[in-house]
């Protein structure tokens, strides 16, 4: 692939790797009315899933510092991209509101290590 001159590969990795993350969440967003019929949840209990989403960020934010310590940067976004290519899909098949607070949690979790 060719660069302009002042981009590096570096940069160009760090600008991919926010679009991914990015276009990640921006594909979960339309699936929230989607959660709600399919859960058949009220308006309390959705406003409940996705306080999860919060959560899992608060708990990732903890863990991707730590984690980045000891083994770089490379391994967490490439396993957040992962974690994120691997539970998007399961969000829409959540069938209980047990499994749709801790598949918001992860996926929220996932996208945090993305985004670092």
């Amino acid at each position: 692939m060719i660069l302009p001159a002042n981009w590096s590969a570096g940069l160009l990795g760090i600008r991919l790797a926010f679009f991914v993350a990015g276009f990640g969440l921006a594909a979960w967003t339309p699936l929230v009315p989607l959660a709600k019929e399919r859960l058949a949840v009220g308006d309390r209990m959705l406003g409940f899933l996705l306080l999860c989403l919060g959560t899992g960020s608060v708990i990732a934010m903890l863990l991707t510092g730590v984690l980045n310590a000891r083994y770089g940067s490379k391994p967490i976004i490439l396993g957040g991209g992962l974690g994120l290519a691997i539970l998007l899909p399961c969000l829409g098949i959540a069938k209980t509101h047990l499994s749709g607070s801790v598949l918001r949690c992860l996926l929220s979790a996932f996208h945090w290590a993305r985004s670092m």
